[in-house]
């Protein structure tokens, strides 16, 4: 027997592979919040990532992006209910409470409304930097306003995780990506 749990659809696609009509009242509504533990395919480290089901909740699709717009914002977090499951927008405020979009996905995927995708609830996850200027591995980072990462967190913003190695980006090359080894929850205001 396998130590990984069954995913409810393969990494890289959704739920209902681009139909805007999957939400309803069977085995997709079930899987809303539902965390799955898998082997991470996508850093050659030997380790396991636990992936989010959540849904996509807003009048018009979410087109991936290779760079921002990665970091999805989730509705109610901390709360009852679908709490951390719903998904309205990308990150539009520092230090919201977030997770970031599956590495799986490719750039130019289409989520329809109501579709169901998945998010990075622990482990490594590759984030656009979209800022200039040096960060230490180790140090607790927080989704900026566009989707990046950028400083370390104030004490009332979400810590999203650390930084796996240290970076330093210039100016001329501010659009990078760079691990971080997303933590556990989605409790505000953790640093």
């Amino acid at each position: 027997m396998s130590k990984y749990d069954v995913l409810p659809f393969e990494r890289g696609t959704t739920f209902g592979d681009g139909n805007t009509n999957v939400y309803g009242t069977g085995k997709n509504q079930k899987l809303l919040g539902k965390t799955y533990t898998v082997k991470d395919t996508q850093h050659d480290k030997g380790e396991d990532v636990v992936l989010r089901v959540v849904m996509w909740n807003h009048a018009t699709g979410h087109t991936v992006s290779s760079d921002s717009g990665r970091g999805m914002s989730l509705v109610g977090a901390g709360t009852k209910g679908d709490a951390g499951a719903i998904v309205t927008s990308i990150v539009t405020a520092t230090g919201e409470v977030a997770k970031p979009l599956d590495d799986a996905y490719a750039a130019d995927l289409v989520i329809a409304r109501y579709d169901l995708f998945y998010v990075v609830e622990s482990g490594r996850c590759d984030i656009n930097s979209g800022s200039t200027g040096a960060l230490v591995a180790g140090t607790a980072v927080a989704y900026a306003d566009d989707g990046t990462i950028g400083v370390a967190p104030a004490t009332t913003e979400f810590v999203l995780g650390t930084l796996d190695e240290t970076i330093s980006v210039d100016a001329a090359d501010d659009d990078v990506d760079f691990c971080v080894i997303v933590a556990a929850g989605i409790t505000p205001g953790t640093a």
